[in-house]
């Protein structure tokens, strides 16, 4: 939510926001994927879910608000982020 008012207060071109939810959408999807294979050390897999689900609501958001027919691919994001940790959480009993 903050990049969305930073965009607000600045008056971001909407080139921008694009941009900002591509990398957002990006970021989100690798988080569910580090989160699913457990591969980084550093970072738990609940840990990576928890950062994955606003950093991919809030790409969802700046869709809507610029109305980009990829809307549905953050949406579709947000239903791998739960098949995530569904898939991890059966596997592995972690969330």
């Amino acid at each position: 939510m903050l990049a969305i008012q930073a965009l607000r207060e600045l008056g971001g071109a909407a080139s921008v926001k694009e941009k900002l939810a591509n990398a957002l959408l990006l970021r989100g999807r690798s988080l569910c994927n580090v989160g699913l294979d457990g591969d980084f050390p550093e970072l738990e897999a609940t840990e990576a879910f928890d950062q994955a689900e606003p950093t991919l609501e809030e790409a969802a958001l700046i869709r809507e608000e610029l109305g980009d027919p990829g809307l549905a691919e953050a949406v579709m994001a947000i239903g791998y982020l739960f098949y995530c940790k569904a898939n991890c959480g059966f596997n592995h009993d972690m969330l």
